[in-house]
């Protein structure tokens, strides 16, 4: 009986430790209605400021945006349309599995709302990819970090598993087939 209440235990914090879910959506809204400035524009830059070591490739960008429309602003902050901001942003590439949030999926031409919280001299998302509207997304969309063949090659063979053992199967079953027939022969002769 203590065994099972050890394993209920355990199950039970490992359920509530689960720290890289996505942000409730009621708290995406309140950070959205807490940020300093929210505007409407085009991405007319997107440029690498630093890449950043770590577990998984990313990097912080730099894009510039130029002003459509200004929804909300700090009082003492003139911005109006026609005017560009710097933004800086982390970049976590598509090909990286992460739970949480959603990332930051940015290039030139997308015209964008985003919530902004002051950034230094510039901005910075008040919530990452989940402070973002995309109005016009550009397609096709290219990676500031290409995958790497080895995890291309990976992702292949874990989606195709079942494929691969089944062609393994077959493959053996093949050759189990011919022995046994060379075997027939040779204690036939």
């Amino acid at each position: 009986m203590s065994k099972n209440i050890y394993l209920f235990s355990l199950l039970f914090l490992f359920i509530t430790l689960s720290v890289d879910a996505a942000p409730d959506p009621d708290e995406v809204e309140r950070i959205k209605g807490n940020s300093s400035l929210q505007v409407e524009g085009e991405v007319i830059t997107d440029k690498l400021h630093s890449d950043v070591e770590g577990s998984y490739p990313s990097q912080v960008r730099k894009m510039q945006l130029k002003i459509k429309e200004v929804t909300k602003q700090p009082t003492g902050l003139t911005i109006g349309p026609e005017d560009t901001l710097s933004i800086f942003y982390s970049y976590v590439p598509s090909w990286v599995q992460l739970a949480g949030g959603e990332k930051m999926d940015i290039i030139v031409g997308d015209e964008i709302e985003i919530w902004l919280e002051k950034y230094g001299n510039s901005w910075k998302p008040a919530l990452s990819g989940e402070t973002v509207n995309h109005l016009v997304k550009v397609e096709p969309r290219k990676e500031p970090i290409p995958e790497p063949f080895s995890n291309k090659l990976k992702q292949t063979v874990q989606n195709n598993t079942g494929y691969i053992v089944l062609g393994g199967i077959i493959v053996l079953v093949f050759y189990m087939g011919l022995l046994i027939r060379k075997f027939m022969k040779f204690r036939l002769s």
